[in-house]
C-alpha cells in the first residue's frame, strides 16, 4: 500500500503590489526538476446574482521514470472560500486537509529562482495555498480537483469574474485542452456579456440566463480569463469601463446592449433590396449557394417590412418595379423567382446599385438597406471605380445602409470596402471554399431586426470626448451588443444620452456614469481603443491614399501602445547602440542587417495570412542576440531614446497598404483591418509588450525598455538573487516590469537596471537609493 503524505498550508502573500493571479502549479521537491506540464485544465462556473461557484479539474504529467514528491501551489482571490480540494491516488479520490502556515513569500521566491521564470511574479497576489503530494506516479499523471466560491466585484454596473489562468511563460501550454464554461443566472435581465481576455461563445436562454464557453487544444495559459456581465431593465443597457493612469487623458469603452426578445411592435419596420450578381462567373455551386442565402433572407423578413430583388449581369433586372409588402403570398412568389435565377453574362455593378437606390421612396422614415453580393469586378457599363463611388454617393443622399459581400478573390476590395464604409454598412468576404449561404444568412440573422436607427450619443458637460471608434454610430439590432471606444478629458459624474428612432418616432435614454480622474485598472480598454484607432487610420490610407499626418498618427499610437504596424518594427537599432545596452548581436555571416517585424497583431508571421497588411518575407535569416555581461550599459547614442529608432525601413510594397486591390492578398488585408476595427479581445504581441504605456522590445529573449537612452547610470542585478527580490519590497510598482523576463533592461528614475545572469546578489536599501541619485554613467 503506497504511503500518502499530505500537509497543507494556507498562507497570505506578503508582496504589497498587484492582484494578478495564477492557476495551480505542481512543483517537484527535487530542485533539479521544473514544474510539471499541465495536461488539461477544465473549469466550470455557476454565477447566480453576483456569487460564483467554480469547480476545477486539472491534470499534470510526470514525464520522468520515477515517482515524485511535489507541492501543488495555487493562489485564489482574497475573498474566495474553498469548498473542496481533492486529489486522485491510484485512481481513488482523496480529500486534502489544509492547515495554516506563513510561507508565501519563501515559496514563490524558491519557485521563481528554480524555474527562472519571472512571469510567476504576477502570481504574487490574493491568497496562496500549498498541498504536498506523494507519490506522483512515474510516467503518469496527477489529477487534482478544486471547488471554491466568491462574491464578484461590482463596478460601473458590471459584475467582474476572473479565473486565474496565467502561470509562468516557460510552462504555459496545456498538452491537451483548456476548457471553461460559465453559466450566468440573474434575477434581472442580463443586458451584456463580454470577455476582454478570450474569444468566447455566448448562448442565451431567455433574458435571465446565459452560458459562456471557451475551449482550445494545446492552449497557452498566458493570461487570466476575465468576464464581465451587466443586468438591467432598460430597453438598451449602457455600461462603461474606463482606464486613466494619469491626468493626461483617459480611455473608455461603452457596452450598449439592446434587449433580447423585443416586443414585435418595437421592431423597426424596414425596406430591403437584395442585389445579386448573376454573371457567368457565379455559375455552379456559387449560384446554388446564393439562391439558398437569398431564400433565407426573404424568409426572415418581418410583417410590415417591404422588399425587392435585383439580379444583375450584362443587364439589370428587378423582381418587381417597386417595393413589395411582406405577406405569405409575396414570400412564396419571391422564393419561386429566386429558384429560377441563372448565372450568365458580365458584371454591371454601377447600374445595379443605381437601380437599388432609386427604389427608396422619396418620403419615408423607414431604414433602407441594400444587401449587395458580387463575385467580380465591374466589366459592363461604368467600370471606373472612382466614378462608381461618386455615382452611388450622389444617389444615396438619404442614409441608405449598404452591406456588401465579396465572393472569391476576383473582387476589387478597395471598391467594395469604400461602398460599404461610405454608405453606413460593412463589407464581408467569402472564400472560394466557403459556403455563401452560411456567410450571408449568418449576417442577416443579426441584422434582420433593427430596434433603433439613426443612433447618436450625447455626452453631458464635464468631459470632452474624442476619437470615438466607430466614429459614426451604426443601427442597433435586437440582441446584438455594440462596443464604443474613445478618449476623454475632464472628470466627474456625467450623463450619457442614447438617441435614435423607432418606426419614425424619436426616442432617448439617459444614463448616469462617472469618468474617473484616475483608474489603474482596465488597461485593456486603452489598448483596444488604440488598436481600433490604428485600423481606422490604416483604412483611410488604404482607401484614400497616404499622407504624412496619417502616418505620424499611426506611428505615435504604435509607440504608445505597443502595436505592430506596417510603419513600425519591434526594434530597429544599430549594433553599437545595442552593445552599449549590454546586448551583443551576431549573424551567421557576420553581416549587419535590419529586419521588419514578424508579427501582425499577436500572431507570428507563420500564423498570419500572407496578405496581412502586406507583411514582407524579407530577412528570413533572423539575427541572434547574446546578453553580454561585460559590455557597457549606456544605451543608444546620447540624446536618442529607443523610441526614436523604432521606425522600420520597409520597402514601398510593404508600406503601401493600398497596393493590393484584388486577389487573395487584398482580401486578407481587408479582413485583417476588419479584425482590428472590431477588436474586443486584448491580445498583446510577443515581440512588443506595452506595460503602463511603456513599450518593451524582445530581442531574442532580452526585454529592452523603449525609454532607454544614452548616458544613464546603470546597475547590474542577478536574477533570482536576494537583491532581485528586495527590489519588489522597495519598489513594489516594478513587479509588472520584472515579470517580463530574466533578462531585462529597465529604466527606473533615469537610471538603468540590468537584470541577468551576473550582477549584485545582495543589496541594501541605502545603496539602492544612492544609486538612484547618482550621476556616474560608467
Amino acid at each position: 500500500m503506497r504511503s500518502v503524505r499530505m500537509a497543507g498550508f494556507i498562507v497570505a502573500c506578503v508582496l504589497a503590489a498587484g492582484t494578478a493571479l495564477a492557476t495551480g502549479m505542481l512543483v517537484p521537491t527535487d530542485e533539479k526538476l521544473p514544474p510539471l506540464a499541465v495536461k488539461y485544465l477544465r473549469v466550470g462556473t455557476v454565477i447566480k446574482d453576483g456569487v460564483a461557484t467554480t469547480k476545477v479539474e486539472q491534470s499534470f504529467l510526470n514525464s520522468t521514470s520515477r515517482q515524485l514528491e511535489a507541492d501543488f501551489v495555487f493562489p485564489l482571490p482574497a475573498d474566495a472560500a474553498i469548498k473542496e480540494l481533492a486529489m486522485y491516488i491510484d485512481g481513488k479520490r482523496t480529500q486534502a486537509e489544509l492547515l495554516d502556515a506563513p510561507a508565501a513569500r519563501r515559496i514563490y521566491e524558491d519557485i521563481v529562482r528554480r524555474s527562472r521564470d519571472p512571469a510567476l511574479l504576477e502570481a504574487m497576489g490574493g491568497t496562496l495555498y500549498r498541498l504536498r503530494i506523494f507519490p506522483v506516479p512515474a510516467n503518469g499523471e496527477q489529477r487534482i480537483d478544486l471547488e471554491y466560491s466568491q462574491a464578484l466585484s461590482y463596478d460601473g454596473g458590471l459584475f467582474r469574474y476572473v479565473y486565474p489562468v496565467k502561470i509562468g511563460d516557460r510552462f504555459s501550454t496545456t498538452t491537451e485542452d483548456f476548457a471553461l464554461s460559465a453559466m450566468i443566472e440573474a434575477s434581472r435581465p442580463i443586458t451584456s456579456v463580454y470577455s476582454p481576455s478570450h474569444t468566447v461563445s455566448i448562448d442565451r436562454e431567455g433574458e435571465r440566463k446565459a452560458t459562456v464557453g471557451f475551449e482550445q487544444d494545446r492552449a497557452p495559459l498566458n493570461k487570466d480569463f476575465v468576464l464581465y456581465y451587466a443586468v438591467g431593465d432598460k430597453a438598451f443597457g449602457l455600461n462603461m469601463l474606463a482606464h486613466r493612469p494619469s491626468s493626461e487623458g483617459g480611455s473608455f469603452m461603452l457596452l450598449i446592449s439592446p434587449q433580447r426578445d423585443v416586443d414585435r411592435n418595437k421592431i423597426v419596420r424596414k425596406d430591403v433590396v437584395f442585389v445579386l450578381d448573376t454573371s457567368g462567373s457565379m455559375s455552379g455551386d456559387k449560384i446554388e449557394q446564393a439562391r439558398r442565402a437569398l431564400t433565407f433572407c426573404v424568409n426572415s423578413l418581418n410583417e410590415g417590412d417591404r422588399f425587392n430583388i435585383i439580379q444583375f449581369a450584362t443587364t439589370v433586372n428587378a423582381y418587381r418595379n417597386a417595393l413589395v409588402e411582406v405577406s405569405a403570398d409575396a414570400i412564396k412568389a419571391a422564393r419561386d423567382y429566386i429558384a429560377g435565377l441563372e448565372a450568365t453574362g458580365g458584371t454591371d455593378i454601377n447600374s445595379a446599385l443605381a437601380k437599388a437606390l432609386e427604389m427608396k421612396p422619396a418620403e419615408t422614415t423607414r431604414p433602407f438597406m441594400v444587401v449587395f453580393l458580387t463575385d467580380g469586378k465591374p466589366t459592363i457599363g461604368e467600370t471606373d471605380n472612382a466614378t462608381i463611388l461618386e455615382n452611388v454617393g450622389a444617389k444615396n443622399s438619404t442614409a441608405v445602409r449598404l452591406f456588401v459581400f465579396g465572393v472569391g478573390y476576383d473582387v476589387n476590395t478597395h471598391l467594395l470596402d469604400r461602398l460599404a464604409q461610405d454608405n453606413g454598412g460593412v463589407s464581408e468576404y467569402v472564400d472560394p471554399a466557403e459556403d455563401i449561404e452560411v456567410k450571408v444568412s449568418g449576417f442577416y440573422a443579426k441584422a434582420s431586426n433593427p430596434v433603433l436607427t439613426n443612433v447618436a450619443l450625447v455626452f453631458g458637460d464635464g468631459v470632452r470626448v474624442y476619437d470615438l471608434c466607430p466614429s459614426t454610430m451604426p443601427d442597433l439590432f435586437e440582441g446584438v451588443p455594440l462596443q464604443v471606444f474613445g478618449r476623454y478629458g475632464g472628470t466627474g459624474d456625467v450623463a450619457i444620452t442614447l438617441t435614435g428612432e423607432i418606426n419614425g418616432e424619436k426616442v432617448s435614454h439617459t444614463y448616469e456614469t462617472t469618468f474617473p480622474a484616475e483608474e489603474e485598472e482596465n488597461e485593456f480598454v486603452a489598448r483596444l481603443w488604440a488598436t481600433r484607432r490604428v485600423a481606422a487610420l490604416l483604412d483611410e490610407i488604404r482607401l484614400h491614399g497616404e499622407n504624412e499626418e496619417l502616418v505620424d498618427s499611426i506611428k505615435k499610437l504604435a509607440r504608445g501602445y505597443g502595436i505592430v504596424t506596417p510603419y513600425t518594427s519591434y526594434l530597429i537599432v544599430e549594433d553599437s547602440e545595442l552593445e552599449r545596452a549590454g546586448i551583443r548581436r551576431s549573424y551567421a555571416d557576420g553581416s549587419v542587417r535590419r529586419e521588419t517585424n514578424r508579427v501582425w497583431g499577436s500572431r507570428t508571421r507563420e500564423e498570419a495570412p500572407r496578405g496581412d497588411l502586406g507583411m514582407s518575407d524579407a530577412a528570413d535569416e533572423a539575427p541572434t542576440f547574446d546578453y553580454d555581461e561585460k559590455a557597457g550599459a549606456g544605451g543608444p547614442a546620447d540624446g536618442h531614446s529607443m523610441e526614436t529608432v523604432v521606425d522600420a525601413e520597409i520597402d514601398a510594397t510593404v508600406r503601401d497598404v493600398g497596393a493590393h486591390a484584388t486577389g487573395k492578398e487584398a482580401v486578407d488585408i481587408s479582413r485583417a483591418l476588419d479584425t482590428w476595427r472590431k477588436a474586443d479581445v486584448d491580445g498583446a504581441g510577443w515581440a512588443v509588450r506595452n506595460i503602463e504605456q511603456r513599450n518593451f522590445y524582445n530581442v531574442d529573449g532580452t526585454w529592452i525598455d523603449g525609454g532607454l537612452r544614452g548616458g544613464l547610470p546603470s546597475l547590474k542585478i542577478k536574477f533570482g538573487s536576494d537583491a532581485y527580490f528586495a527590489l519588489l519590497t522597495w519598489r513594489p510598482g516594478l513587479k509588472p516590469f520584472l515579470a517580463l523576463g530574466d533578462r531585462l533592461v529597465l529604466v527606473v528614475e533615469d537610471h538603468v537596471l540590468l537584470i541577468g545572469n551576473e550582477g549584485e546578489e545582495t543589496l541594501t536599501k541605502e545603496a539602492f537609493e544612492a544609486f538612484l541619485t547618482s550621476t556616474d554613467s560608467d
